[in-house]
């Protein structure tokens, strides 16, 4: 396998560490650019499924989880979930969505959300009191909170940065959906976990489920996993409630 640009960044950042002891290290945005000659933190930092991690981290047995702007704690242990296997895919008419003439047009995570959420996917899929409205969207700063990673308890300031592909708002119930295209064999679970930590701070006594969609082009299925967070501050105590596909009868309304 070719050597990555990434992969080189991150020998050359770990040659100044030492990550001997089975505890997190802090690792700062300046150091980053100073030991790599300015190469940009967050892209170093942004490793959606292990697959992108750098054998350098790899081989370590370490996770990258920002803590503040600018600050990264580099975390022993498994910062990965990997997706269940789907079912075989259901076909779904498009119903009322087809008078939709925009709908088809572009691209991406935002248009299978879209799509997924106006032909009646994501009620199947989770389940809401009311019909849901799609609110949310988009970057934010967290609250500060703690959270365990085996025996490591981590804390994250208060502003760190967190992205959110879609959030649907059903008045007792909040779905926080993390969406990819091409189907990947797991996760970065700080994708569902800060926004939920968020979320359940702002709206304490909402219903908080976790969702995790893939849109695969080549065989046009739309594949969702429903989660349950365990306990609240434990990274990675997630539960699978169920797991769905669908297929549209045909290519576009």
């Amino acid at each position: 396998m070719r050597e990555r640009k990434l992969d080189r960044y991150w020998e050359a950042i770990l040659r100044h560490m030492d990550l001997g002891a089975e505890s997190p290290v802090l690792l700062t945005a300046r150091q980053m650019k100073d030991w790599t000659g300015k190469a940009e933190p967050r892209n170093l930092a942004k490793m959606d499924s292990s697959c992108d991690l750098p054998p350098a981290l790899r081989d370590r047995g370490r996770f990258v989880f920002p803590v503040a702007n600018g600050e990264y704690m580099l975390i022993p242990g498994q910062g990965y979930h990997r997706l269940e296997p789907p079912p075989p895919a259901t076909s779904l008419p498009w119903g009322d969505a087809a008078r939709l003439r925009t709908l088809h047009i572009g691209g991406g995570e935002t248009r299978a959300i879209d799509t997924a959420f106006h032909t009646g996917m994501i009620e199947r899929v989770f389940p809401f009191e009311e019909r849901p409205a799609l609110t949310l969207r988009g970057r934010r700063g967290a609250p500060a909170f703690t959270f365990r990673v085996g025996s490591h308890r981590i804390e994250v300031r208060a502003g760190v940065q967190f992205e959110l592909d879609a959030g649907f708002d059903g008045i007792k119930t909040l779905v926080l959906l993390e969406a990819k295209i091409g189907q990947p064999e797991d996760f970065w679970i700080r994708q569902l976990y800060v926004p939920y930590r968020a979320w359940s701070t702002w709206l304490p006594g909402v219903d908080i489920r976790l969702g995790f969609m893939v849109f695969d082009e080549k065989t046009g299925e739309y594949r969702f996993w429903h989660y349950r967070q365990g306990e609240p501050d434990s990274y990675g105590d997630i539960e699978l409630a169920s797991c769905s596909a669908f297929v549209l009868t045909s290519a576009r309304p």
